[in-house]
Parts: C-alpha cells; sequence; structure tokens
C-alpha cells in the first residue's frame, strides 16, 4: 500500500476537521453523523461506526457538561451527493452542533458545508482505501487459486484480515501478518470489555472501524467537558488538540498541529484460538503519525 494508505486509510479514527464557530447555548447537543448504512461496499463501515458510537454512550451515559447528548444518524449509502444533501439538511433542519463524519468521498462532499456552518466534524471513518467487502473476496480468490496450500503467506494492510470478516474467510488466512492499529484480541482490560460489550449489544465482532465510531464519541465527550458544554467550533477544536487517552486500541492522541490521530500500529498474525481465528499481535510500534504530514 501507499504510505499515505497505510497511514490514513487503516486508522479509521477520529480526526478533527478543519472548522470553528459561535457558542450557541442549549439543553441538547446534537451530533449529526451521515454514514453509509446501506449500500454496496461501505454499508458494514457504517454498521460497525454507529455502533461503536451508540456503544461509548451506552459505557458513559447521554449527558456531559449538563448537556444531553443526542445521535442523529441518516444513511447516505456511501454516495456523495446523499451525504451533502442529508448533511445539509441537519444542519439547517436538525440545528446539529457536532457532525460525525464517514468514508472519504462522502466527507469531502460536505466539508464545505460544516466549514460555512463553522460546525466542528470528527471524522470517524473516513480513509481512501477503507472497505471491509473486497477483503472477503480476496479471500475466496486466494483460496479458489490454491496459493495458501501452495506455502505462498501474505504481507497486507490490516483490512485484508477484516476482524468482522475473519471467521468467514477460512483457514487459508492462518499464518497471514499484517500490520493495523487494532485488533479485538488485543489485550487489555479495557479492550476486553469493549469487544464483549460490543459482542453483547450487536451479535457481531467489532472492528477497527467500530473503534473510530467509539473514540470519535470519546473525544466529543472529553472535549465538552472542558468547555464547560460550549458547541462553538474554536472552543471544541481548541479543547481536542492534544488529547490523549486510553482507547480499544491503546493509548492515543490528537496531534496539535495537524488535527490527526496519533496511535499505536501492531503487526499481527492471523491464528485459530478456541476455535475461531483472530490478529494476535506481536510487534508493536508506539506513537505512529501520519508519514505525510510529518515534518522533516
Amino acid at each position: 500500500m501507499r504510505s499515505r494508505q497505510f497511514a490514513i486509510a487503516l486508522t479509521a479514527a477520529a480526526m478533527v476537521a478543519l472548522t470553528a464557530g459561535t457558542a450557541a447555548a442549549q439543553e441538547v447537543v446534537k451530533i449529526g453523523m451521515s454514514f453509509a448504512m446501506t449500500g454496496a461496499g461501505f454499508a458494514a463501515a457504517g454498521r460497525q461506526a454507529s455502533a461503536g458510537a451508540r456503544l461509548y454512550m451506552q459505557h458513559h451515559g447521554n449527558m456531559v457538561a449538563g448537556k444531553k447528548i443526542e445521535i442523529i444518524l441518516r444513511d447516505d449509502a456511501g454516495v456523495a451527493d446523499n451525504a451533502r444533501r442529508l448533511v445539509q439538511e441537519m444542519i439547517v433542519n436538525d440545528k446539529v452542533h457536532i457532525a460525525g463524519g464517514g468514508i472519504t468521498p462522502t466527507v469531502l462532499a460536505y466539508g464545505p458545508l460544516v466549514t460555512q456552518a463553522k460546525i466542528a466534524t470528527v471524522v470517524m471513518i473516513s480513509g481512501a482505501s477503507v472497505t471491509t467487502t473486497p477483503a472477503g473476496l480476496f479471500a475466496k480468490q486466494f483460496a479458489e487459486r490454491g496459493l495458501a496450500n501452495s506455502g505462498i503467506r501474505i504481507i497486507g494492510p490490516g483490512d485484508l484480515t477484516d476482524d468482522d470478516e475473519l471467521n468467514n474467510m477460512g483457514d487459508q488466512m492462518l499464518g497471514m501478518v499484517t500490520a493495523h492499529d487494532y485488533s479485538a484480541s488485543h489485550d487489555s482490560a479495557l479492550n476486553k470489555k469493549y469487544v464483549e460489550d460490543f459482542k453483547k449489544a450487536n451479535n457481531f465482532r467489532p472492528n477497527f472501524v467500530s473503534v473510530g465510531g467509539y473514540d470519535g464519541m470519546h473525544l466529543i465527550y472529553e472535549a465538552l467537558k472542558k468547555t464547560q458544554g460550549k458547541t462553538d467550533g474554536d472552543s471544541l477544536i481548541a479543547a481536542m488538540k492534544g488529547m490523549r487517552w486510553e482507547s480499544p486500541r491503546g493509548m492515543m492522541s490528537i496531534d496539535p498541529e495537524t488535527r490527526d490521530i496519533v496511535q499505536p500500529i501492531y503487526i499481527r498474525k492471523v491464528e485459530k484460538i478456541n476455535g475461531e481465528l483472530w490478529n494476535t499481535e506481536f510487534a508493536k510500534f508506539d506513537d505512529v503519525k501520519d508519514p505525510l504530514k510529518v515534518k522533516k
């Protein structure tokens, strides 16, 4: 993969958009999310991110700084024009205070709208190569062509062995080595609880996209605490810059200069544990930034 895809596409996590604004007092903080919940290619990403966001609210409640948190979710089916229209409707009609961003084409489509409206935006999914259904197709072709039986092993990006799809891919994935920012088998108390509660709530395994929704909500909650409930873009973005916390993926932060995430990247190997396939981590790189934005 190209370096930008490695750093951005595989993170699929919360990034603060270039927006600012004026203060507005309200008792309800509305978070408008335009995700692909249906349609070819990206519906699984929307399903995972929205489930992660709702699980965060299940863990932490729906009140922050004396304000009630409300999620308004719209299905853009991964179509840029749909997303632009839906986000405009949420800004004008629903009066949302914060936007939660979806996949790259849709975020780019409504970026000018949230900028003009001066609404802070947390991008929870966006990544140029993020998609979960090509991984299943790749696994099928890998097996059908006998590549696994010939002794060939693949080293690649983490979405090839997506946690949500991995058990359906079969044992031909055993031994595959990938690099990624999250594995459902990550060995921490926080992640173990996250995976357990996520599976109970949704009847499927969380993947890296779901953690983007979970971490995005954490970023919003903590920023609202720091601003004492103020939702203007300038205040929220200032509060988010430099924030650091423990995520189900490990320790991560928001770069104060670029507003991108800084997070660990793990090297994982597909193994069978208790009859299920898992991406088990065996090496780690801490505090990885987007290499295209690192000052030389």
